[in-house]
């Protein structure tokens, strides 16, 4: 447990978004990673990172390790977006939004924008359909850990209160 927690009672925001990141694109990669694998999706870890190492290949150990990686760095980043903008939100409406955001961004914006994996690949139904669940999954993560964290009064009280 984090020592600064124990010593005020309060959690540091930044730490704890980061903390909520990892595990978000940590857990994301490997569910990915096994989506991938049985073809329930046609994007593997790589599909951030996809257009700078594409020499690589898609399925080799350096992609796959590369992909989890960026992926995490990505969840990072966006779990500390959420907890700027949305931390004091309550409830799950406002994760499953962001995880709809980010679909949109990264399958729907970007590839009518700039060159990205989605445009070498034409969607079929199963990955767009797991892509924007998983992205809602991730999304409802994110977002009802760092909520809960800064919004549930009752885990801030000493263990004494009633």
């Amino acid at each position: 447990m984090n020592s600064n927690l124990l010593k005020t009672g309060k959690t540091e925001p930044f730490s704890f978004a980061i903390y909520i990141g990892f595990f978000a694109g940590l857990f994301g990669s490997i569910i990915r990673f096994i989506a991938h694998w049985f073809r329930f999706t046609q994007f593997d870890n790589s599909f951030l990172i996809y257009d700078w190492f594409v020499n690589l290949g898609r399925s080799s150990i350096v992609a796959v390790l590369l992909g989890s990686i960026s992926f995490i760095i990505f969840s990072i980043i966006s779990s500390v977006i959420y907890m700027l903008l949305l931390r004091t939100k309550a409830g799950l409406l406002w994760g499953l939004l962001y995880g709809v955001i980010w679909w949109t961004i990264l399958f729907i914006v970007s590839p009518l924008l700039i060159s990205w994996p989605t445009t070498d690949i034409v969607l079929h139904l199963d990955s767009q359909v797991f892509e924007l669940c998983f992205m809602l999954v991730w999304g409802l993560f994110i977002g009802f850990s760092i909520a809960f964290e800064f919004t549930d009064e009752a885990s801030h009280e000493p263990i004494y209160a009633k």
